[in-house]
């Protein structure tokens, strides 16, 4: 009786343990976020700043500080570049509907009379936008100062992460015994490496994506300072976003060059990215992701999915990344025995059942 009751208390004390966990997550889950972000970062970097360590002399945490300051300043002149285009963007459109309604109408299309509220309303969304339309771009993460503090501390928290890795990885083999030490070496360099080559296979896709971009608005007569922004702003959802991503890569420039340019050079860029879109797919990402980050397609979506419904657009950015970690960690921790069963009987359901 009485280790049936110590039981009890303990398993009692051990909910109410995971209970208070769980519930300082959820308090912390924008602290949490940001870690997990930074962590990713962090290893994603580690290749770059281990390259400029060995190569150049660099120290480790000068090394971190330039990379991520490359990446930063890359993010404030591709929005500095698309907030304007946005908001002209914006202006034109609210133009152009009345008269492509007119067009429709003289068409043949049975639409109805624009009225004067809708024309109202597109013009107060068209002042909103070119004096709220900046600030909303860059407040994804958040409002004002909120917004600021998350991406800060997102810095930091990588540079922390990225400067002390050698350290970090020291301290927990020193808690293994040799044989773990080998084993979680290899995970980790796996792990590393992985992540690492996710981000720069992206990153390289991404180039050829805005590249042929570029050159298409460029020929049906976007000007250049819009036609770069846009490409590398379609071009990052199209290789880092999952699913939707690659339907609105496509959309945002075809609808600037729809705004700017009419429907017919709209409609070339579309045919265009609906092409390379194939090509993409089917022949540059094969062959660029070949030796990164090898997921099951099943695996890849699901975690795409399940990143999606935790943390929104940066869960599903971090999923795929994530679950590469995880499959590389549980294949050199799983062991793996050989199949001794006929693989000609595993194809076929009825020899399986005789063999039982």
């Amino acid at each position: 009786m009485h280790v049936i009751t110590r039981s009890m208390w303990r398993a009692v004390g051990i909910g109410l343990v995971v209970a208070a966990g769980l519930w300082a997550l959820n308090q912390a889950k924008d602290l949490v976020v940001i870690v997990v972000v930074a962590t990713f970062l962090a290893l994603a970097i580690v290749p770059a700043v281990d390259g400029l360590v060995r190569r150049w002399g660099w120290s480790r945490g000068t090394a971190v500080i330039a990379v991520m300051l490359g990446v930063f300043l890359t993010i404030v002149l591709l929005i500095g570049f698309l907030v304007p285009a946005m908001v002209d963007v914006a202006g034109k459109l609210g133009q152009e509907v009345p008269s492509w309604l007119d067009d429709a109408r003289k068409s043949g299309l049975d639409l109805p009379l624009l009225k004067e509220s809708d024309a109202q309303l597109l013009a107060d969304a068209e002042n909103w936008l070119k004096k709220n339309g900046g600030t909303h771009v860059l407040s994804l993460a958040g409002s004002g100062v909120g917004m600021f503090a998350k991406l800060f501390l997102t810095f930091i928290f990588t540079v922390i992460i990225a400067t002390g890795e050698p350290a970090i990885l020291s301290a927990v083999l020193r808690r293994l015994d040799p044989a773990n030490q080998h084993r979680l070496v290899e995970a980790w360099d796996t792990a590393v490496s992985q992540t690492g080559g996710y981000f720069y296979s992206r990153l390289l896709l991404m180039i050829f994506t805005s590249a042929g971009y570029v050159i298409v608005m460029i020929l049906v007569g976007m000007p250049v300072l819009f036609a770069i922004p846009l490409a590398v702003f379609g071009a990052f959802f199209v290789e880092f976003i999952p699913l939707v991503g690659g339907y609105i890569g496509i959309a945002i420039p075809v609808v600037f060059v729809l705004v700017e340019k009419g429907w017919v050079r709209a409609v070339i860029l579309l045919a265009w990215a609906i092409i390379y879109q194939q090509i993409h797919d089917y022949l540059l990402s094969p062959r660029i992701s070949a030796k990164t980050m090898t997921l099951n397609p099943g695996v890849a979506l699901g975690s795409a999915l399940l990143g999606g419904a935790i943390a929104g657009p940066i869960g599903a950015l971090f999923a795929m990344p994530m679950a590469g970690m995880v499959t590389a960690f549980l294949g050199k921790y799983l062991p793996s025995r050989p199949i001794v069963v006929d693989s000609r009987a595993l194809a076929e359901p009825t020899k399986r059942g005789k063999r039982r």
